[in-house]
């Protein structure tokens, strides 16, 4: 688990800038606290929030806590490094893992990648 405590928003300093839009945020929301879990598995954060433990230890919790929205991530792919993209940028994270798993080291060629819109790397 690890919690990411945000900056609180500034009213001042609208983002994005947009003349003649309204940005203001509330105060209630003005806060922002995610909580992120990591899981084995998608079977085993099902489990998990299916469990008796779960439901215990999130008793109560609307008493501090406005809104919840959980969503599950199965995968996370870098698509710029070092202001270069990588393959998942170039062909898209499911392509990128299915080379990555198939070992296709020819579909990260120059030749090939360049057919996908990559830029020449020097």
């Amino acid at each position: 688990m690890r919690l990411h405590l945000a900056q609180p928003y500034d009213n001042a300093e609208p983002a994005p800038p947009a003349p003649g839009v309204d940005h203001e945020v509330e105060a209630s929301r003005l806060n922002i606290v995610m909580m992120e879990l990591v899981f084995e598995s998608a079977w085993a954060r099902r489990t998990y929030y299916a469990g008796e433990h779960f439901k215990a230890i999130t008793d109560g919790i609307s008493k501090h806590v406005r809104h919840v929205t959980p969503f599950g991530v199965s995968g996370v792919y870098t698509y710029v490094r070092d202001a270069v993209m990588t393959t998942a940028g170039i062909r898209g994270s499911r392509q990128a893992e299915l080379i990555r798993q198939l070992g296709a080291i020819n579909q990260t060629r120059p030749e090939v990648e360049n057919l996908f819109g990559a830029a020449a790397k020097s």
